[in-house]
This record gives C-alpha cells, structure tokens and sequence, in this order.
C-alpha cells in the first residue's frame, strides 16, 4: 500500500470516528431531554395530586400547613435565584453555586418560581441566607440558632438591623428548606435578589416576611417532633428510607426490570399517596 492510499485510508478511519461520536453524542442528548421530560411529568402528576388533597389550616408568610393531612406548601418556590449580570453575578457566586448543588434533573424543569407541596417528613431544615452568610437555621431534633432565637418578628428584625451598622447593602436574601426529596434535596424562596440599603423599609419587610415563613417551619418540626415523642416505643417513618426504595426501583426501571406503571404504583406507595 502506497503512502497515499495510507493517508487516504487513516483519513477514513478518522472521519469514520468522528462520525460515530456525533451519533452517539446525539442519542445521548436524545435520552436526556427524554429523562428530563419524564421527571417533569411525573413531578408534575405528584403535584397535581397534593394539591388535590391539600386543605391549608394555617398560613404564614410565604408557607401554608394542612395539619390534618401532614402537608406543607412552599409558595415561590424556585431551584436557584435567578441569574444576574455584572458585580450582582460576582457576588452571588458562591451562593447560586450551593443553591443547586445535588439537584436532579427535575429541578431543570423548576427554574421559575412557583408553589410546591411537600410532606412534613420531607422537612429536614432550614437556613436563612443573606448574601454568603448564614443568619439563622434550625431543624428537626436540633434548636433554632442564630436570628430566629429572638422569636417574635419585631425582636427579629431590630437584632438583624442592630447587628448590620457596618454593612450598608445586602444582596441577596433567601430561605434555603432541606428536603428529603430526590428531586428536590432543596428549594429557596428568595426575599432579596438586588441591593437594598439595610435602613430601607424594603429590607426590614422582607426579613419580617422570612420570619413568618420560619416560624410555620418551626410549627412543623414541633409537630413532628412532638409525635415522635408520643410515641417512643414505634420506628417513625423515615422517608429517607422511602427516597432510597424510590431509587432503587428507578434503577430497576431503567434497566426495563418493571414497567413505568409498576414503578409509578409502588411510589405512590413508599409516598403514601
């Protein structure tokens, strides 16, 4: 073979390759925007049968509770704030970069804000974010910390604004809930995503609407801490344990182990739906 059937015969093999890579990263994208619509409409069907059963008993700030049925509603609710541009986009890149962290591909699908119900055991905790600093947090089985220990919101917002005289302009501000949800591990409400001088009415009223949403949080964690207390001798449903179950019959899925009916039914199950 002469140098030029070489060439011309390397030239072919190269082109053959890359030929295959295009293919193969084009069925990839494919089953991606597949998966990514699956997990929508299944989100989208979980949700539309919450809201179904949801019957709100009480409401505060950005969160409504069915206390009857165990539930919870986060209005607002987004994946990560929204992007911004220029020195905003430079401050707030550490925290838009935590905000995201551990999302499924579900979350892709829930940019915008919007309501969201979840299950009290879906409840892990809670954090209020003001730019990269945490301001206050608290959880089931461990007491609230930081702002929150003033308790009423007056008290809470005078001790924020007496802490701030050396700090002129707040950023962002945003209330971060741990989920145990494998679509959403968790989700904000942002108060704050410009800059607002700490002595304007616009901060002291987004700090106060965050600690309405706290306190209906802590509402939730006493309930739930106070029905583990009631009953010391029974195992309380972990939806960890749930989410875990979940998973795997996801995986059995993917590999076509069970139908997506078979998979849809045992999750309502281990969700109690």
């Amino acid at each position: 073979m002469g140098f030029l059937d070489k060439m011309k015969q390397a030239s072919g093999d190269a082109l053959g390759k890359a030929q295959e890579k295009i293919s193969t990263s084009l069925d990839d994208a494919k089953d991606e925007r597949q998966s990514k619509q699956l997990a929508k409409e299944q989100e989208k069907s979980e949700q539309k049968e919450l809201a179904r059963v949801f019957k709100p008993t009480k409401s505060l700030g950005d969160l409504s509770v069915d206390t009857v049925n165990g539930l919870f509603k986060v209005r607002h609710a987004t994946a990560a704030m929204p992007k911004r541009s220029g020195a905003l986009a430079k401050t707030g890149k550490a925290v838009a970069a935590m905000y995201t962290l551990g999302a499924s591909i579900a979350i892709e699908h829930a940019m915008k804000p919007d309501d969201k119900i979840f299950r009290f055991g879906e409840l892990r905790g809670y954090e209020l974010l003001e730019d990269d600093s945490e301001v206050t947090s608290g959880g089931l089985g461990r007491a609230a910390v930081g702002a929150a220990a003033f308790g009423s919101t007056g008290a809470f917002v005078g001790a924020m604004t007496g802490k701030k005289k050396s700090k002129k302009v707040v950023e962002t501000l945003v209330l971060k809930i741990d989920l145990y949800d494998l679509d959403f591990p968790c989700v904000m409400v942002p108060y704050i995503n410009k800059s607002v001088k700490v002595t304007d009415n616009e901060y002291k009223k987004a700090y106060g609407a965050a600690q309405e949403s706290i306190s209906c949080l802590d509402l939730i964690i006493e309930i739930m801490q106070r029905q583990q207390e009631s009953q010391p001798a029974q195992r309380q449903p972990d939806q960890h344990d749930a989410a875990e179950q979940i998973k795997k019959y996801k995986e059995l899925l993917d590999l076509g182990a069970i139908t997506q009916e078979e998979f849809d039914s045992k999750k309502r199950d281990l969700l109690g739906l």
